[in-house]
């Protein structure tokens, strides 16, 4: 990348007409995007974080540690807007989550709430009345798929708490570059798991699309590996899990 910033990756990745990220669920739930796609969701939830919920550069927003295609681009669309991470926080200006549960003692002031099935087109679990959260899935599509840049952070901006954007992009290249070297010819995609609001996850993410691959995400919620599920996927889209260096 020539330039160390969130809306210039966006900007390569939205040429991008092949797969960008494959997320599967239970048996059957495949969900392809392609770096366009991608880049519209990530451009729609930006404009959400802004026009819908306030968010302003250095704004904390806390997200669920579960990795999933929604979450992803939410954390890729708070970078863009100038967000910082975190999973705690005395106070966030938006905190998300999958259940009315993880929201327990979360002050912010936004409660937003993210469908877990992988096309619902609105939250379908139970909310106490006590709770007034925002329905990310409801109301994003309602936004344009392109962001404007309202709000533009500098390389200095925190991107987590204890990495700014330059950092992790800088890391990111570095890992892209390490990945072209290291995995076979044959491969065309990498799995990421872990921990959304660790660093070294969303890195690996940025790397593993700055080096052209797909990235491969299996629902946490889901046992993969005892089935046989997780072999088969990685033959069928020629992935391998990300490689630790």
């Amino acid at each position: 990348m020539s330039s160390l910033s969130v809306s210039r990756f966006l900007e390569t990745l939205k040429k991008r007409q092949s797969p960008s990220l494959i997320w599967y669920s239970a048996p059957g739930e495949r969900v392809e995007l392609s770096g366009r796609v991608f880049d519209n969701w990530v451009a729609k939830t930006a404009n959400f974080l802004v026009e819908e919920l306030d968010v302003e550069v250095e704004d904390s927003v806390t997200l669920p540690a579960q990795l999933h295609w929604r979450t992803l681009a939410i954390a890729v669309a708070g970078l863009q807007v100038g967000a910082t991470i975190v999973q705690h926080a005395e106070y966030a200006r938006a905190a998300f989550a999958f259940s009315p549960e993880e929201l327990d003692g979360a002050d912010a002031e936004y409660a937003v709430l993210i469908e877990r099935s992988a096309l619902g087109m609105r939250y379908m679990g139970e909310v106490p009345a006590s709770l007034d959260p925002v329905d990310y899935a409801a109301e994003v599509r309602s936004f344009a798929d392109v962001y404007m840049g309202f709000n533009q952070p500098e390389t200095t901006t925190p991107a987590f708490e204890s990495l700014s954007h330059a950092e992790i992009l800088h890391a990111a290249n570095d890992l892209a570059g390490k990945l072209t070297q290291t995995l076979p010819p044959a491969i065309q995609a990498v799995e990421i798991s872990g921990d959304l609001t660790h660093p070294s996850t969303l890195t690996q993410f940025f790397a593993a699309q700055i080096a052209g691959y797909a990235t491969v995400v299996l629902d946490p919620e889901i046992d993969f590996e005892s089935t046989g599920r997780r072999d088969k996927i990685f033959s069928d889209e020629k992935a391998l899990p990300f490689p630790s260096h």
